[in-house]
């Protein structure tokens, strides 16, 4: 990803773990977007406005699991660490968007997110 500026992401935890209470996902969320907030330029919790047209819907003014996060390339592998570190096992599901290319990953272990980074890497190479 060393061609990219900036990226934006939405991280989306709701599928991490299937038994966990919303208060305990929100928890979560909260933690998380505080543990980020070092390696990315903003962080923020996902407001139900903010996700596209057909997308997931909101329950509330926030949506519960998803946080939104603008980084730059130098901290992407940083985060993307971050990330594995504590989920890894579990999938994590990523939607990022740069210079108008937007990108889906969903991956459960180093390998994964590794062949998922390749890819995008080639495929914007391509254009």
């Amino acid at each position: 990803m060393a061609d990219l500026a900036n990226v934006q992401v939405i991280i989306d935890l709701s599928d991490i773990d299937s038994d966990l209470e919303a208060e305990a996902l929100e928890e979560l969320t909260h933690n998380l977007k505080q543990e980020i907030s070092e390696l990315v330029e903003d962080v923020d919790l996902v407001r139900e406005s903010s996700i596209p047209q057909g997308g997931k819907p909101g329950l509330a003014n926030f949506i519960p699991g998803m946080l939104s996060a603008v980084f730059s390339v130098e901290n992407s592998k940083a985060l993307l660490n971050t990330l594995g570190e504590r989920f890894y096992g579990k999938t994590l599901k990523l939607e990022f968007s740069n210079k108008g290319k937007s990108y889906k990953l969903e991956y459960r272990s180093k390998q994964q997110l590794d062949d998922a980074v390749e890819a995008i890497e080639r495929l914007s190479k391509l254009r």
